[in-house]
């Protein structure tokens, strides 16, 4: 019988072999394999411990980003709400807002009217409590 291989095996995995590249020959556990240029003295995790916990709880500023799609002005704050906190559940920090409207029936808020920027203010609030960052791109559809 296959073992399934879940997102923690995954990332266990990923830390292990971080770990074991970083102690070839010619480094220590605590340098960085790519210092990035006004950052040097940037430290990694020092311990197997200190990485495996970096792992598995990592900062919010390495957490992805998602694009996130309204259908043709089919939102709702309802909607907004459950995204947001479905998003912030499985780890996700950070949205870039879209438009779309291709072969979508149109919704009840109309683009950039002054409903849609309620909406949008309201989705900005919700993100913010939920600690996820909103980008939008400059176009409906």
């Amino acid at each position: 019988m296959a073992t399934r291989y879940t997102r923690r095996n995954f990332l266990k995995n990923s830390a292990m072999g971080a770990l074991a590249i970083s102690g070839l020959p010619g480094r220590s556990l605590g340098e960085s394999l790519d210092p990035v240029p006004g950052q040097e003295g940037t430290q990694v995790a020092s311990s197997s411990g200190e990485l495996e916990q970096g792992c598995f709880h990592p900062p919010d500023s390495v957490h992805p980003w998602i694009y996130w799609y309204a259908c043709n002005s089919n939102i709702t704050r309802e909607g907004i709400t459950a995204d947001l906190e479905a998003m912030h559940r499985v780890g996700i920090r950070g949205v870039l807002y879209m438009e779309v409207d291709e072969g979508v029936p149109k919704g009840p808020v109309r683009f950039l009217t002054p409903e849609w920027r309620k909406m949008i203010q309201y989705a900005v609030e919700e993100a913010t409590r939920l600690g996820i960052t909103v980008n939008m791109n400059n176009g409906g559809g």
